[in-house]
């Protein structure tokens, strides 16, 4: 149920620190995700959640019950986090932290200083942090550690569909120095999807053994599309955005001084494009 253990070996060596004794392995990142947030909160907990974020990190605490409360990223300041202004947001009675970095959808990134003031403060306030590390794998330069043996307090998430772009697969994980947290996630997986499938297992090993060349191959792709998108972008006059620093995505926002109504070009992109 915790996967295969040559699989388990060849995650934990992304994480210093840790062995393949602090990492389950989950039906995507999503399961892992949803494990998680069911082992920690109980319905009406406080739970502070970064946005804009990938949706199922507000939608699973928020179907449990969860008093969610939104860690927001301004447009203005590069989509950069304040750790100020987060640190003023975690009450006693705040049982979990959920941040990404490199963030989906800006793109946006933190410094490993900034990383483990964010890991001192999670510590300080005696809360817990989810840290999704799905996008860890393509940053540019300046790839963060992960987070995941710095605290008992920290728990990783990531998979094999963003970075190695096979979710088909439906291989990812969660990792923490966490005994009893990692018992936890394991006895709700166990109610959900009890072991991983075989054949993604085997395909994520495989991958694995030659992680570099895989992961050589994306980021080569991924700088050549973003070359493209770049090069759009400074040739109109409609968009602006905060150019992303890692990952695959972007968040643009239609000029304030171009007159478009929104829901015409949503509609438009939907059913014409």
């Amino acid at each position: 149920h915790w996967g295969r253990p040559d699989l388990r070996e060849l995650i934990a060596n992304s994480h210093p620190g840790l062995d393949a004794g602090h990492v389950l392995v989950t039906s995507g990142g999503s399961e892992a995700n949803f494990a998680i947030v069911s082992a920690l909160v109980n319905p009406g907990d406080h739970v502070v959640i970064e946005h804009p974020n990938y949706t199922s990190l507000y939608d699973v605490p928020r179907s449990l019950g969860c008093k969610t409360e939104l860690f927001r990223l301004s447009y203005d300041d590069g989509f950069k986090p304040d750790l100020d202004a987060l640190a003023k947001m975690i009450t006693p009675e705040t049982k979990l932290v959920s941040l990404t970095h490199p963030n989906n959808p800006t793109g946006s990134m933190i410094t490993k200083r900034e990383l483990e003031e964010i890991v001192d403060l999670i510590d300080r306030k005696k809360t817990m942090l989810m840290f999704d590390e799905t996008y860890t794998e393509l940053s540019w330069e300046n790839r963060l550690p992960s987070a995941a043996g710095m605290s008992d307090r920290v728990v990783i998430i990531s998979s094999m569909s963003k970075c190695f772009g096979i979710p088909g697969i439906r291989i990812g994980w969660l990792a923490t120095t966490n005994r009893n947290l990692l018992d936890a996630t394991l006895a709700i997986r166990e109610q959900v999807s009890i072991t991983n499938n075989t054949i993604g297992e085997e395909i994520a090993v495989r991958v694995l053994e030659r992680k570099d060349e895989f992961l050589s191959r994306a980021r080569e792709h991924v700088k050549r599309n973003f070359s493209i998108v770049d090069r759009w972008m400074a040739g109109q006059d409609i968009f602006e955005w905060v150019k992303p620093e890692a990952g695959v995505v972007s968040l643009p926002r239609i000029r304030a001084d171009v007159n478009i109504d929104p829901e015409k070009l949503w509609r438009l992109l939907a059913e014409k494009y």
